[in-house]
């Protein structure tokens, strides 16, 4: 005798054999989890991939552009276009970067010699260098490449667990980095030495932003917040609550006026980034918020989710525009908070 049920967001079927009660997991909706997406710098394409370990790529608008690339062995795991949009690089658990060429949807090369799963990768703002973050349980390892070439700089020993998020600053010399170990650092590009160090977050750090002007740190974390961070003066200027889960990801508007956040919750926020306010909360989504990337132009928000799709939002209706995936998905519930 059985019953299928649902734990956790996941589907278990549950089998009783006299008093033993047995749980098998399925893993129906886990097969094609989008962890990570990626607005191309015209604003014209989006990318994406996730647990089905391949990396696609489609029209921003409309459904007459489609590629998918294959190589990962693993989970993709992080996205990132260079500045110019002729590359992409992909992050996975297979612990390789690979770089592809956006105008043929065909391999580069392949970027291994890393510290163990990538958890996520940035270029710099001239588009010179790569950096990614990863590392082994006990380990948190930040590498730099040579984007062009494929050959590896150097790397740093950073943090005491997994590197999670990595982003260069407005001028390329320094780079914040967030880690499971819960704190946040900055750290020098060329020699690696340790600059400043953030406390204050009570779960691993999940994603980090500069703000535009260079004078703020962003972070979001499994604690459920979103801190912003006083350079300067290494402390936290205000910490953002309403998540009821983890903030897995985050991305700021051309403008740097609004903030997006996706969560486990399985929401987007919008924050008015001055006031510190919630200012939208979009549901519909049916699994958890892994990735959020805002268009160029700060016009559209895409999110990808553990459910299987990418949504494109319109940021100033709240509407969605298109939807990629699952055939079908849910309802969408939209909120404007005044």
């Amino acid at each position: 005798m059985g019953l299928l049920m649902r734990v956790d967001g996941v589907m278990k079927s549950v089998i009783k054999w006299g008093v033993a009660i047995v749980m098998l997991c399925l893993s129906v909706a886990h097969a094609e989890m989008v962890e990570a997406v990626a607005y191309a710098p015209n604003g014209k394409r989006i990318a994406y991939g996730g647990e089905d370990k391949l990396v696609r790529i489609v029209g921003a608008s409309k459904n007459n552009f489609r590629r998918t690339l294959r190589g990962h062995t693993g989970t993709v795991t992080c996205l990132a276009f260079s500045p110019d949009g002729r590359t992409l690089a992909s992050g996975s658990a297979d612990k390789l970067v690979r770089l592809w060429d956006v105008s043929t949807s065909k391999w580069k090369r392949t970027l291994s010699g890393g510290a163990g799963e990538v958890k996520s990768l940035a270029f710099s703002p001239d588009g010179k260098l790569l950096a990614t973050g990863g590392g082994d349980w006990n380990d948190g390892v930040v590498t730099i490449w040579d984007a062009r070439k494929g050959r590896k700089l150097r790397s740093f020993r950073v943090h005491t667990k997994p590197v999670r998020a990595v982003v260069f600053s407005q001028n390329g010399k320094t780079m914040a980095t967030g880690s499971a170990d819960k704190s946040v650092k900055i750290i020098d590009v060329t020699t690696g030495e340790l600059l400043k160090t953030f406390n204050g977050h009570a779960g691993v750090v999940t994603s980090l932003l500069f703000s535009r002007d260079g004078a703020m740190l962003i972070s979001g974390s499994t604690d459920n917040t979103i801190k912003l961070w006083d350079i300067a003066n290494v402390k936290v200027w205000r910490t953002l609550y309403g998540h009821t889960s983890w903030v897995e990801s985050l991305s700021l508007s051309r403008d740097g006026r609004v903030l997006a956040s996706g969560s486990r919750d399985k929401s987007v926020k919008l924050w008015d980034i001055d006031q510190g306010k919630e200012t939208s909360h979009w549901g519909g989504h049916s699994w958890g918020v892994a990735a959020v990337a805002f268009s160029p132009d700060g016009k559209a928000l895409v999110s990808g989710s553990g459910d299987s799709t990418v949504r494109v939002w319109d940021v100033r209706t709240g509407k969605v525009i298109r939807t990629i995936g699952r055939n079908n998905p849910r309802p969408l519930a939209v909120s404007k908070l005044k």
